[in-house]
């Protein structure tokens, strides 16, 4: 009885972590097109990691919580920009925060792409985050 509810009380934790602010790809698919001077941060659509929420904080201002699937857009500043991604709930017991670097202009945007990989609780994990271009994180995201 006693490892069943500590295996309930997992479960309720691990999936409180599933939601986020961010939204589906098709609803920006089109400001990524017709806009210029923005960053695009996404989370990879797949079937492992979805109950981990991560926060994304773009040079050190929070712009939201990102669930599998979703993604979310910002304006760059001009120069060299810090997309850090910290993962929320109980996920930061497995998972370290994780950050990259990238160039900006007015003239063009960028694409930031976040995969999880999924494990056992306990044995590892990790967050990657990559620039990338446009079709890929279109793919990757779900447009």
């Amino acid at each position: 009885m006693r490892i069943s509810t500590y295996a309930l009380i997992l479960l309720v934790g691990l999936l409180s972590g599933c939601s986020g602010n961010g939204v589906q790809y098709a609803r920006i698919a089109n400001e990524t097109m017709t806009t210029t001077g923005s960053v695009f941060i996404g989370r990879e659509s797949a079937w492992v990691g979805n109950a981990i929420s991560v926060e994304v904080q773009l040079n050190g201002r929070p712009v939201a919580i990102l669930a599998q699937g979703q993604a979310v857009s910002s304006m760059a500043q001009t120069g060299e920009n810090v997309v850090t991604i910290i993962p929320t709930g109980p996920a930061r017991l497995v998972y370290d925060p994780q950050e990259i670097q990238f160039e900006a202009s007015g003239n063009s945007n960028n694409y930031v792409l976040i995969r999880v990989d999924h494990v056992v609780p306990g044995f590892g994990g990790e967050i990657s985050v990559v620039e990338t271009e446009s079709k890929v994180f279109a793919t990757a995201v779900g447009g």
